[in-house]
């Protein structure tokens, strides 16, 4: 059966709460989100993007990266929107 993303990711963070409880004072989720599909032939990119993000967030933050990635791609955004 589909899903909608919106329901996913609150399964996701519904099932998650409990694992993270003991970073409760460390830890959040934001109001909002972005998601972006990539194909199977890019998913050891993906992989070692996910493993090196502290590394790769040290030369640009997330939210430069995020921006980069919705002008890449012309997704229109409104700064006013998209950030908690």
């Amino acid at each position: 059966m589909p899903q909608s993303l919106a329901l996913v990711l609150v399964h996701i963070i519904f099932s998650t709460k409990n694992r993270i409880a003991f970073l409760q004072s460390h830890f959040g989720w934001q109001s909002g989100y972005g998601a972006f599909f990539v194909s199977q032939s890019a998913k050891e990119s993906v992989i070692s993007y996910i493993a090196n993000q502290e590394i790769h967030h040290r030369k640009m933050t997330f939210q430069e990266e995020f921006r980069s990635l919705l002008k890449k791609h012309s997704i229109a955004f409104d700064e006013r929107y998209v950030w908690d």
